[in-house]
């Protein structure tokens, strides 16, 4: 569903669809979907099943590759201050005097 109504689009497997959290609110099954659900038999599917050979799967039916992987440099230096190291370093960055104390 859109702003402006339904749209129905057809296309040619195989296919990806990617959907948002909005497309469906769960809710609580009734006791008699609790019992369908656990009479339900489950259809699993596989390589073979999707008859398809070993171009299209795996690793090397994949379209992309990783060529090389790495943890990112962070330019910002970070520093951990106690309470009080904070209180003054807030102090010192502002040029403000402590009063009272």
């Amino acid at each position: 569903m859109t702003d402006d109504g339904y749209d129905e689009i057809e296309m040619d497997l195989p296919c990806l669809i990617t959907v948002t959290k909005e497309i469906n609110t769960p809710r609580l099954p009734s006791i008699l979907g609790i019992k369908k659900a656990q009479k339900y038999k489950v259809h699993k599917f596989n390589a073979n099943i999707c008859e398809e050979n070993d171009i299209h799967i795996g690793l090397s039916g994949s379209p992309t590759q990783v060529v090389k992987t790495f943890i990112p440099t962070s330019a910002v230096e970070c520093q951990f201050l106690k309470i009080k190291a904070l209180a003054d370093k807030l102090r010192e960055l502002s040029n403000i005097e402590e009063e009272g104390n």
